[in-house]
């Protein structure tokens, strides 16, 4: 079955992925000395939960790959932006050292706390992720953002 070139990609939200390695928060450590959060899940292999669709490996290889290709490292927030927030107070950190877990199925990285998080709006961001990546590390969760191209998928 041949695609239809007239439909746009869609932005879809993947299910989070959840857990990180106990005992991976450094909060005086990173790149700005702000925090560290090592082993974070960026995604996994498996159904994108609402939105019919499947991660497979070449995907979860891909963005492994974007996530390094990205110097500057990738951007997190605290929640995905929505009609009534645009993510403003948000920001959290940015992820460097991607890799593939060992058995292929995931994305980790290495969460750098900027120092903004401590002070956003929305009160200290930092401490809430660090309480949550120690003491509850398997509900650790983040969910990124990518758009589907049917075409490829065809």
């Amino acid at each position: 079955m041949k695609a239809d070139r007239n439909i746009k990609p869609v932005k879809l939200r993947a299910n989070p992925t959840r857990g990180i390695q106990k005992g991976a928060v450094d909060r005086e450590g990173g790149y700005l000395n702000a925090g560290l959060i090592e082993g974070v899940s960026l995604t996994t292999r498996g159904e994108a939960l609402g939105h019919d669709r499947w991660l497979d490996h070449s995907f979860i290889n891909s963005v492994e790959e974007y996530a390094n290709d990205e110097s500057n490292g990738l951007k997190v927030r605290f929640s995905h932006p929505s009609a009534s927030s645009d993510g403003t107070g948000k920001y959290v950190g940015k992820i460097f050292d991607s890799y593939l877990s060992e058995d292929g199925n995931r994305v980790l990285g290495d969460l750098h706390i900027a120092p903004a998080a401590h002070k956003s709006p929305d009160g200290n961001l930092a401490e809430w992720l660090f309480e949550m990546a120690e003491n509850n590390p398997e509900a650790f969760g983040l969910s990124i953002v990518f758009e589907s191209d049917p075409q490829a998928e065809a």
